[in-house]
């Protein structure tokens, strides 16, 4: 399932009501990206507000609430929350100074969790678990600075193991198993070496 186009919903701030064509570009928009975490997540988020002070409320066309969060010194502070325009969440986040900074999670419209994950100073780091629309599992890994490092494993929405294999600051090393939707496992030798960590392969 193509996350990209489903997730067309932006991070976006302002000073008053916000009545837009959803995904209409704003400043600072920041995208959720095909894993269901931010990407550029490092660029400071400011607030295009003419003073950049105090609470944010951005509402769709219908009314319903679209963004919520505050703004402190030009930049998003504390917790921020997103809607889709049918009342479903789309993501919570935490932001320190402009970077996320804290717990970080995205659902899809029906409800189905999508993904989680811990920032600090607007690095991914840790644990990464990613599900499919259907509430199956799709990813596990771990971040380390925001780079995916050591043993991540990935499976098909319908339960399938899909891949597992190690990951050294975004480089695949290493040996990797890979599985069909039907169950056919091959492997591949990639070489390299592991910077955090590693997985334990069988075949």
């Amino acid at each position: 399932m193509n996350v990209r186009a489903l997730l067309p919903f932006l991070l976006l701030a302002g000073c008053h009501h916000h009545h837009g064509t959803l995904g209409q570009p704003h400043a600072n928009d920041i995208i959720l990206g095909p894993l269901g975490i931010p990407e550029f997540a490092t660029s400071v988020s400011r607030c295009p507000s003419q003073n950049g002070e105090g609470k944010i409320k951005l509402t769709y066309g219908n009314g319903k609430d679209r963004v919520k969060g505050e703004c402190k010194g030009g930049v998003m502070v504390g917790d921020w929350k997103a809607w889709y325009d049918n009342g479903a969440v789309v993501w919570k986040a935490s932001f320190k100074s402009g970077l996320l900074d804290g717990d970080f999670e995205s659902w899809y419209a029906n409800d189905e969790k999508m993904a989680e994950v811990e920032f600090k100073e607007g690095h991914a780091e840790g644990k990464f678990k990613a599900w499919h629309f259907n509430g199956k599992k799709r990813a596990e890994g771990e971040f380390v600075g925001g780079r995916k490092n050591g043993c991540w494993e990935t499976w098909h929405d319908n339960g399938e193991k899909a891949t597992k294999g190690t990951y050294a600051d975004d480089a695949q090393v290493l040996t990797w198993l890979s599985w069909t939707p039907t169950g056919d496992k091959s492997k591949q030798q990639l070489g390299g070496e592991a910077i955090h960590g590693k997985c334990l392969i069988t075949f």
